[in-house]
C-alpha cells in the first residue's frame, strides 16, 4: 500500500526506523506494518501525519506538497470553497475539457471531497485540543 511506502520513505530521510516511529508516536507495535495490506486508522495515520509535519493527502500520496500550513482564515475559505463545490455537484452538472462529468464521476467526487472535508476537521480538532493543554 503507498501510505506505508511513504512512511518508510520518511522514516528513511529522518534516518529512523519503522519501530521507533511507532513509539515516537505512540502509536501500537506492529501497527504500520498491517498497513503494507490494509487501510490504516484514522487517528494513528493521524499521529504519524504530525510526527512528521505532513499531511494527510501527502502521506496518500495525493499531494507532493508535504505540508500546506493553512492558517485559520486560509483554512474557513478552504472548507466554503469545498462545500460550495458539493452544492454544485448536487445542483448542476459539471463539466470537464467541455465534456460533461458522469454522474458516477460526480458522486465519487463527491464523496472524496466529503472525506477529505472530515479528514481536515478531523486534524483541526486535534491540534486545537493540543494547543489547548
Amino acid at each position: 500500500m503507498y501510505v506505508f511506502t511513504q512512511i518508510k520513505r520518511l522514516c528513511e530521510e529522518e534516518g529512523i526506523k519503522i519501530r521507533q516511529l511507532e513509539q515516537r508516536a505512540k502509536i501500537g507495535n506492529g501497527v504500520i506494518a498491517k498497513w503494507k495490506k490494509s487501510s490504516p486508522q484514522i487517528d494513528s495515520l493521524s499521529k504519524v501525519a504530525e510526527y512528521f509535519n505532513v499531511s494527510l493527502d501527502y502521506l496518500a500520496g495525493r499531494t507532493d506538497v508535504k505540508n500546506s500550513n493553512l492558517k485559520p482564515i486560509e483554512a474557513q475559505e478552504l472548507e466554503s470553497h469545498i462545500r460550495n463545490l458539493l452544492n454544485r455537484l448536487d445542483t448542476q452538472s459539471l463539466h470537464l475539457n467541455n465534456e460533461p462529468i458522469d454522474v458516477d464521476v460526480s458522486e465519487i467526487i463527491k464523496k472524496m471531497l466529503i472525506s477529505d472535508l472530515e479528514i481536515w476537521k478531523f486534524m483541526n480538532r486535534q491540534k486545537g485540543e493540543r494547543n489547548d493543554i
